[in-house]
């Protein structure tokens, strides 16, 4: 007791020394909680983008076993190799999620190149945002309808399609595109489905044969809204190609909802581009352009509870008897997640050095100060030798002076790593920026049987940036972070009086009151 009284009136009497101590361990409690703020903040962010873009794994037809090709003869084109694998349909979905406990959905996918048009005839007005790559071609499309084709993708349930489940899409309005005959819940979303009328293979009493979601800005380009029917058609030169008529392939569909994008896309041409897209059912692909159905789904995204068991997973789904023999593969694809994430990475190891140096730098700092306020107070503790104070009850004085400006230091470094914590981490985060790279979809056309390319390579399918937004900082001091730069500042503050204190301890009282004399 009689120590921290001693520690009081002395931190009081000495204010200049406490006021440069206080901004030692200021600076010290600062840097340290900032750093321990945006080392949270950065694994907050990495834990959300895995859980958005890591869960993933995709199952698609096996084009490297050349069993799976062969040479068939295309009317008017000669001979062709074409696929001729084992198809993906929607029953290998729901087979997979039955038998597989931790997958939390999946979407089969097939895409297409059709045209827009109004329930009158007109083609729609399409979105030019600049993101076709190749202008000569560009050109040459819009010598017929080919160039007001749009890209169509045919799922089963638009909620785990790759574009919205990664947020590069989000629905803006209305309701996601489900295939009650396709998804494993498709029993509820069955029902729902018969009550308006549309569900199964044929269409309604208004023609129309499905639903589809567009994007929200092409809607208001064209005065579109939700409940409003536009119809899906083959290009003149594909019908002329699979020896039909256009009129034959023309499909009546519905507005069910709009998105939005809120990631920059490139393609071949703008017409092709993710502002333009349509997303609708099998049913509406395979009755726009027959055979689809057929030759069935180019692949199936599957998106997993717990991102962390991604690769066990994808593991058992290897195993399962339904994928045996070959005809597909399964592949998790984390390119997506890498090119977010790098920066949050490199950050991390940014942020443990900065942490790191502040705490050594401080201790050194700190250990000469009280070293030489030791030497110092010499005298001071010569007369409290006398006086019958042992010398560890004087070096725990000089501990409890320093605790007391520490606690002080401490507290105030919250307010303060509060205020510049943000700032700190946006910074930190742009010099440990590695730069990302287009996201794609990778792969070669695979020709059907009409000798049409009905897989979109990187030039059919649009190409995503990495949503840079993802990766942003958000830097909160919580109760945690409080709780460890206490629990360091705290152990600084030992370890530092400890050593300064050696000073003394290696000195016998014998010597110090001789010294005195």
């Amino acid at each position: 007791m009689r120590s921290i009284t001693l520690a009081a009136r002395y931190v009081w009497r000495k204010r200049g020394r406490t006021l440069s101590l206080l901004l030692i361990l200021l600076v010290v409690a600062t840097t340290t909680l900032t750093g321990l703020a945006v080392r949270d903040a950065a694994s907050n962010a990495q834990r959300i983008i895995r859980q958005t873009l890591g869960g993933v794994f995709t199952l698609e037809q096996n084009e490297d076993d050349p069993a799976n090709w062969t040479m068939q003869d295309i009317e008017g084109m000669g001979s062709k190799q074409v696929f001729a694998g084992k198809p993906i349909t929607a029953g290998l979905c729901r087979t997979v999620m039955e038998q597989v406990d931790g997958i939390r959905g999946c979407d089969a996918t097939t895409e297409q190149v059709l045209v827009p048009e109004t329930a009158d005839g007109a083609m729609l007005a399409l979105i030019d945002d600049a993101a076709g790559t190749d202008a000569a071609m560009e050109q040459a499309f819009r010598a017929d309808d080919f160039g007001n084709t749009v890209t169509v993708i045919g799922g089963t349930d638009t909620r785990f399609d790759a574009n919205f489940a990664k947020g590069y899409l989000r629905l803006a309005e209305g309701d996601p595109v489900i295939d009650p005959d396709a998804v494993p819940d498709g029993d509820a979303a069955r029902g729902a489905a018969s009550e308006d009328g549309n569900g199964g293979d044929s269409a309604d009493g208004d023609g129309v044969v499905g639903d589809v979601m567009i994007g929200r800005r092409l809607a208001e380009l064209n005065g579109l809204r939700i409940g409003d029917t536009i119809v899906l058609r083959r290009a003149t030169v594909h019908a002329n190609m699979s020896g039909t008529t256009v009129e034959r392939t023309r499909t009546p569909v519905r507005i069910v909802g709009l998105f939005d994008d809120t990631a920059k896309s490139s393609v071949l041409t703008s017409n092709w581009s993710m502002s333009n897209a349509m997303f609708t059912t099998m049913d509406v692909v395979d009755h726009a352009r027959q055979g689809t159905a057929e030759e069935g789904f180019e692949k199936i995204s599957f998106y997993v509870d717990d991102p962390a068991r991604t690769a066990d997973i994808v593991r058992q789904v290897q195993g399962l008897d339904a994928l045996a023999g070959g005809d597909y593969a399964v592949s998790q694809d984390t390119s997506d997640a890498d090119a977010v994430s790098g920066p949050l990475e490199n950050l991390d190891g940014l942020v443990i050095a900065l942490v790191v140096i502040a705490l050594v730098a401080g201790t050194v700092i700190l250990c000469l100060v009280l070293a030489s306020r030791v030497k110092e107070r010499m005298h001071e503790s010569g007369v409290l030798l006398s006086l019958g104070f042992s010398r560890w009850s004087i070096l725990g004085q000089y501990l409890v002076e320093a605790l007391m400006v520490a606690v002080v230091a401490f507290a105030l470094s919250i307010p303060v790593g509060a205020l510049i914590g943000q700032a700190v981490g946006d910074r930190l985060l742009d010099l440990s920026d590695a730069g990302g790279a287009p996201v794609s979809d990778p792969g070669g056309d695979i020709v059907s049987k009409d000798g049409m390319a009905v897989v979109g390579g990187d030039g059919m399918s649009p190409v995503f940036l990495p949503n840079a937004d993802m990766a942003d900082l958000h830097v909160a001091i919580d109760g945690w972070t409080v709780a460890w730069l206490f629990g360091l500042g705290l152990a600084l503050v030992v370890v530092s009086v400890g050593l300064a204190g050696i000073v003394l301890m290696r000195r016998r009282p014998k010597d110090i009151l001789a010294s005195m004399a």
